[in-house]
């Protein structure tokens, strides 16, 4: 049995880029489906929605 750390994608040295989006397993590190569906790149740095999303009210 792995861990997810081992199948976790790690960043190249200078972060990741825009077209390393393009590259990312569509299924998670433990093959959750859709994982990295909802993910923002910010500065170099892959950002995760949370699982059960954000509601936010007005």
């Amino acid at each position: 049995m792995s861990s997810a750390l081992e199948c976790w994608p790690t960043p190249p040295p200078r972060g990741w880029t825009a077209d390393d989006l393009d590259h990312l397993p569509s299924e998670g590190p433990n093959g959750e489906p859709d994982f990295f569906k909802h993910v923002e790149l910010i500065d170099g740095a892959l950002l995760f929605a949370s699982p059960g999303g954000a509601s936010t009210s007005a």
